[in-house]
């Protein structure tokens, strides 16, 4: 391997253990509102698997809010 493709593979390697990291800070998160923000933005960027996760959670924690159906109908849609 060249020296280029080291520095290439570390660099795409270093961005998807970032990207991992704050993932799993917006799991761990107790703030509902930033993450049916984030599982919002997941969702209309077409990252799905990211998104459903979220909205599964979200879906027990707004039951009964006027949030509910918003949650539900993105939880379907992924």
């Amino acid at each position: 391997m060249t020296k280029k493709s080291i520095l290439l593979l570390g660099v795409m390697l270093s961005l998807l253990f970032n990207s991992c990291g704050d993932y799993q800070k917006i799991l761990k998160s107790d703030n509902l509102d930033y993450k049916y923000t984030k599982a919002v933005e997941f969702y209309e960027s077409s990252e799905y698997i990211k998104a459903f996760p979220l909205f599964d959670e979200l879906l027990l924690l707004y039951r009964g809010t006027n949030k509910a159906e918003d949650v539900y109908y993105y939880y379907c849609q992924t």
